[in-house]
């Protein structure tokens, strides 16, 4: 249902990707779906300065949203519509701390975005889980 929505409009506006367990490999996926870039190649890290790189992966998730804020706003102004962020199984965060803390992020940032008709987020699960 998803798929054919996005097929209808093209796919303009929204951004998709598939959660993951692991936040280093949310951090990626996140950064490849919205076009993001989090200085891995950061050239200071060759004589040991400390660049952007230096935080944890949470702190990398928030810097991306921050700068799709401002995306958000400045396409609402030209276009009239929210970015669509779809993140597909979410059933797979672990029920561990760094899971519970990504959790907590994406739904407070899903409120703020809803309420203020920036971007509008869905999360997609799965029940059924094998293991």
């Amino acid at each position: 249902m998803l798929l054919d929505s996005m097929q209808k409009i093209d796919g303009e506006g929204i951004a998709m990707l598939d959660a993951h367990g692991d936040l280093e490999i949310f951090r990626i996926r996140l950064g490849k779906a919205l076009n993001f870039e989090f200085h891995e190649d950061y050239i200071g890290s060759y004589f040991s300065e400390r660049g952007p790189r230096e935080s944890t992966a949470l702190l990398d998730i928030e810097r991306a949203f921050n700068k799709l804020d401002k995306i958000a706003l400045d396409r609402r102004l030209k276009v009239g519509r929210p970015i669509v962020l779809i993140i597909n199984s979410m059933h797979l965060l672990r029920p561990d701390a760094d899971g519970m803390n990504l959790l907590e992020l994406l739904q407070q940032r899903a409120e703020q975005w809803a309420a203020s008709n920036l971007i509008t987020v869905v999360f997609n699960s799965d029940d059924y889980w094998v293991y």
